[in-house]
């Protein structure tokens, strides 16, 4: 009936089919141009081989084909070869239905597989298949990946692919690339983002410069590379819909043929800057027809920082084109922008200045406040400072004080050369001059014992007798047990303790009372300059000063040092 009906459309769509052979393959449906076989269940009785059957017979005109959700065991569907690495080259003598299938003009196998398929390194040739197919729809099938190359002929017709609601997770740049005749992309619904990082992700249009429609909504991408669309320039429309961008984050300035631009459902709070001045450049350059963006449903925010991009996506729509847009104006959402919502951010950028600047106002003053309390108990503190220490002077100049000299001076006797001898002279003078007075501040052992008397009495009382103690360290020092007994005098009494290096001298020959003592306290340094001249570091001055502060401090009560014991 179908042959003498002449029929050029039939559909089976979502009906059972019983064969029963054998089938007799003398007949041709030559005249069917459209058959439907979705969702259709096949039954077959006896030895029937329906692939030979449909590859070498009985449609040998057929241009359209839907096979989708087919039904059927006649299918021996190798899962297992899929997902292998392997190098296969298709449309051989062997591959009668491969042959056939790629007869097909317009071709649909979606929702096929039923198991996830994983393909990874596998390169498949097709270079030498005579294909008509210029629209294949491979929805729904579970290819979660596609690391796959596949080498198309050089002039396939091949213009329309539908990958969509695969749940695609990686697709190779290669996998689609040698097609360069493909005019229409749809990549819909899969998981695109889960590659959005890789280099590859940045290279997936590359090779189609003849694209005109993509597709890439529902795929959760956060980032576009900015030359991810660089060789699409026949593009016209771009699907970016229901992905999770925050701005235009891509280069539009090559998209010279884009007429619609759909950005709904995504999470733009706002574009600025650079990206603004673009997208502006990119409206304004439309030729006859105005371009379409699409913005409805983001997550738009009306406030002062916003405020310029609302101005320009209310202009835009009222000029262009005629969407209910809605943004957060301070804590209520979905206010529709209009004028006075512009306004209103417009003017929460002077309330926000105005707030910062009395802000700004109330900390200067805290600041200026807080500085002049500061410098008042500073000033105070210091005439308190130089009060003591006037007291302590008079105090010490009139003999009213305990201690007899203002220093103790200790060294190696062996040490004891013309650069001591010249920085304890200097240092004499300089304290004299400080204090206006002619008598003597410093106890040098070998000056001011008393002659006849054990040499531990006469050193214990010129450390007693003493404020401050100054101690030249040298190695002969550290080896010493007379130094290290004065040293160790002078810190039981509490006094303040000022060590001079002369040398660099190892830690580990130092005791471990001079040793802590060492990572404690702030220590100067004696040295020789290359023309032989005694350097203090820091100066005799300061050294001076040092001394007469520590004294000052200890009698006043405003010091205790030296409490570690060991």
């Amino acid at each position: 009936m179908i042959i003498q009906k002449r029929i050029r459309r039939l559909s089976f769509s979502g009906c059972n089919l019983s064969f029963n052979g054998p089938i007799n393959i003398s007949y041709q449906l030559i005249d069917l141009y459209d058959l439907d076989i979705s969702n259709t269940t096949f039954i077959t009785q006896g030895n029937i081989s329906l692939n030979g059957v449909l590859m070498n017979k009985l449609f040998p005109s057929l241009n359209n084909l839907d096979a989708s959700l087919l039904q059927t065991r006649l299918l021996d569907i190798n899962y297992e070869f899929l997902q292998k690495t392997t190098n296969y080259y298709g449309c051989n003598e062997s591959q009668l239905l491969i042959r056939f299938l790629f007869k097909i003009t317009d071709l649909k196998i979606n929702r096929i597989l039923s198991r996830s398929v994983q393909v990874n390194g596998s390169f498949i040739n097709l270079s030498k298949c005579q294909i008509n197919t210029q629209s294949l729809q491979i929805r729904s099938n579970h290819l979660h990946y596609l690391n796959v190359t596949i080498l198309w002929p050089k002039n396939t017709p091949l213009i329309n692919v539908d990958l969509s609601s695969n749940d695609i997770e990686y697709l190779s740049p290669s996998f689609l690339g040698s097609a360069t005749s493909l005019e229409i992309l749809n990549l819909s619904d899969n998981q695109l983002h889960l590659m959005d990082s890789l280099i590859e992700f940045r290279y997936l249009f590359t090779k189609h410069k003849k694209l005109r429609h993509l597709d890439i909504s529902r795929n959760s991408i956060k980032l576009l590379p900015l030359t991810i669309f660089s060789y699409n320039l026949h593009l016209t429309t771009l699907d970016l819909s229901h992905n999770k961008l925050t701005s235009i984050s891509f280069n539009l300035k090559n998209l010279l043929q884009l007429q619609f631009l759909n950005l709904r459902n995504n999470e733009i709070y706002h574009i600025d800057g650079k990206e603004l001045n673009s997208l502006n450049a990119f409206v304004a350059e439309s030729s006859s027809q105005p371009r379409v963006i699409y913005f409805e449903h983001n997550r738009f925010i009306c406030n002062c920082k916003s405020s310029r991009f609302i101005k320009w996506l209310h202009v835009y729509m009222t000029n262009n084109y005629t969407q209910i847009l809605t943004c957060s104006l301070n804590d209520k959402d979905d206010v529709l922008i209009d004028d006075a919502v512009i306004k209103e951010a417009e003017f929460s950028c002077i309330r926000s200045k105005v707030i910062i600047a009395s802000v700004l106002t109330v900390v200067s003053i805290i600041t200026l406040v807080s500085l002049a309390i500061c410098f008042i108990i500073y000033k105070r503190r210091k005439q308190e400072r130089m009060r003591k220490r006037g007291y302590f002077i008079t105090n010490f100049k009139l003999g009213n004080v305990p201690e007899k000299y203002l220093c103790f001076v200790s060294y190696s006797s062996e040490d004891y050369k013309a650069d001591i001898r010249q920085v304890t002279a200097r240092t004499k003078e300089s304290l004299q001059e400080l204090i206006q007075t002619s008598k003597e501040v410093l106890c040098v052992i070998d000056e001011h014992v008393n002659l006849g008397f054990p040499i531990v009495d006469e050193i214990m009382r010129c450390i007693k007798e003493s404020c401050v103690g100054l101690f030249f360290v040298t190695t002969n020092f550290c080896q010493s047990q007379w130094c290290e007994m004065e040293l160790r005098e002078t810190y039981e009494l509490n006094k303040p303790i000022i060590l001079i290096f002369k040398e660099e001298i190892d830690t580990r020959i130092m005791s471990p009372l001079m040793l802590k003592i060492f990572q404690q306290f702030t220590r100067g340094k004696l040295v020789v300059t290359e023309h032989g001249d005694i350097q203090m570091i820091p100066d005799i001055q300061e050294l001076s000063n040092s001394i007469l502060k520590l004294a000052s401090l200890r009698y006043n009560g405003n010091i205790e040092v030296n409490k570690t014991s060991f």
